[in-house]
């Protein structure tokens, strides 16, 4: 039984490849290939472990807008692990406005820690909370 090229496989298709193959879905995919022409595939290496997740925690202060005009708060959050279309969601640990403590909102991955205003958002940058951080680390 002869299987298609990897290439020639819709995005559906390619997809559906076992999820234990998704570090490298084009390598599995052409080796189970080579299995099914009768060809001897090279030996499965043991997959890595997957990294552990280690939270990270920030210090904030926020503002009514981008060009600071009312500081509203400082206070601190730990990354979730949770990424999505370039945004990282972060949970408030601390804050100094009661009722913040244990919400999450999405700031974009490349915030850098030194001083620049970043917009919040309730999901992955389509939603704006709207609140304006800077971050420093903690």
């Amino acid at each position: 039984m002869a299987l298609e090229s990897w290439n020639d496989l819709t995005l559906t298709e390619k997809r559906k490849i076992r999820k234990g193959f998704i570090r490298n879905p084009h390598k599995a995919y052409e080796r189970l290939r080579a299995q099914a022409e009768g060809e001897t595939p090279d030996p499965t290496p043991t997959p890595d472990p997957e990294p552990e997740f280690i939270p990270v925690v920030y210090a904030f202060t926020s503002y009514s807008d981008a060009e600071k005009t009312t500081e509203w708060g400082t206070g601190t959050v730990e990354t979730t692990g949770v990424e999505f279309n370039g945004y990282t969601e972060v949970e408030v640990k601390t804050n100094s406005v009661d009722g913040f403590v244990g919400n999450k909102y999405y700031i974009i991955s490349s915030a850098k820690t030194d001083g620049t205003v970043y917009e919040l958002f309730t999901d992955a940058g389509t939603t704006s909370a709207e609140i304006f951080v800077t971050i420093t680390a903690n």
